[in-house]
């Protein structure tokens, strides 16, 4: 069950944070990490059995739930949830919401529910956000109703707390910044930016890129182990690519996820870099984290360049001692 239902926080996570980043969908996460929860993956409100998010600001303080939310089960059904225990002039304006879209029904006082009939549940978040969710905001609108408001850019930053504990622990690989493509020369590329970053998502927001303090003090090794007569940091969308004195490229790939997720995120895309369309640009292609491998992703190298013949390695990155570790 838990399994499940934190399988559930990361595919709804991803789905709303594609939403956001595409067109300004603003969505309300877990606020607070009280009981570690949002380092555990419960990015949304809920417990084993349920999580609920909303598209709006608005607290029914007595059910500790939105007062509008999406509802998914750990079985997949799903479904809208209005809430409004806390206030009888927000149970008003919510029955109005009920009365507006259909199909509702009160399952507890001043507390109304409408469910799906099927478990598809990212198609009917989809079909939501597309008619129900844009006759709730209409509603609001119209009626200046100060309880229940719309979400805006100030709610970026909690968005953005979310996303970076997701790329920490869990699947995730959502990029901030926009890479920049370089030439092929002799140029090195610029250094990334470790401070915090200000981008803007309707309003500034501040971000604090673990991925380029990594990747820097990547690249200053790298130049400092006189292996290479050239390091280029971000070119052609490759987080580090060197130069051998012997004129051999090898490509570096960075992740901050654990060494399996970062093999898994990593491959596709570094394959890609060396080898598309039809030509072999790199001799090995690494794939850097900061977590030394167990057995068994080291059975899984060993696996892809017997079997397959594919050049690739895994190297951690050890933060205290700011060094790279053998290939693996």
């Amino acid at each position: 069950m838990k399994k499940t239902i934190l399988e559930l926080h990361e595919k709804i996570l991803e789905y709303l944070v594609e939403k956001w980043e595409n067109n300004n969908l603003y969505f309300m996460p877990r606020l607070t990490n009280k009981y570690n929860r949002l380092n555990l993956g419960y990015y949304f409100l809920g417990n084993d059995d349920y999580l609920q998010f909303s598209f709006w600001k608005g607290q029914d303080e007595k059910s500790r739930v939105h007062n509008i939310s999406f509802v998914v089960n750990s079985d997949k059904s799903c479904s809208i949830q209005l809430s409004g225990k806390s206030s009888e002039e927000t149970a008003k304006f919510l029955e109005i919401i009920a009365s507006k879209i259909g199909g509702f029904r009160e399952f507890e006082k001043n507390r109304w529910i409408k469910e799906y009939d099927n478990r598809d549940y990212l198609n009917n978040l989809e079909e939501f956000i597309n008619n129900e969710k844009i006759i709730i905001d209409n509603l609001i609108k119209n009626n200046q109703f100060d309880e229940i408001k719309l979400l805006d850019s100030s709610y970026n930053k909690n968005i953005v707390r979310v996303i970076e504990l997701a790329n920490k622990n869990n699947d995730f690989n959502f990029n901030y910044i926009g890479r920049e493509d370089k030439d092929e020369d002799l140029d090195e590329g610029n250094l990334k930016n470790t401070k915090k970053i200000k981008r803007r998502f309707n309003g500034e927001i501040e971000i604090v890129p673990v991925h380029n303090k990594m990747q820097n003090a990547i690249w200053k090794l790298l130049k400092e182990s006189k292996v290479y007569e050239i390091v280029q940091i971000e070119k052609n969308n490759i987080d580090i690519k060197a130069k051998t004195e012997s004129g051999v490229w090898h490509y570096f790939e960075i992740k901050t996820n654990n060494p399996k997720k970062s093999i898994r995120n990593a491959l596709g895309q570094i394959m890609e870099y060396a080898y598309f369309p039809n030509s072999k640009k790199a001799e090995k292609l690494y794939i850097i984290s900061d977590e030394r491998p167990k057995s068994n992703v080291k059975k899984y190298l060993r696996y892809l360049r017997e079997k397959f013949d594919l050049p690739v390695y895994y190297r951690y990155f050890d933060w205290n001692e700011e060094k790279l570790s053998d290939d693996y």
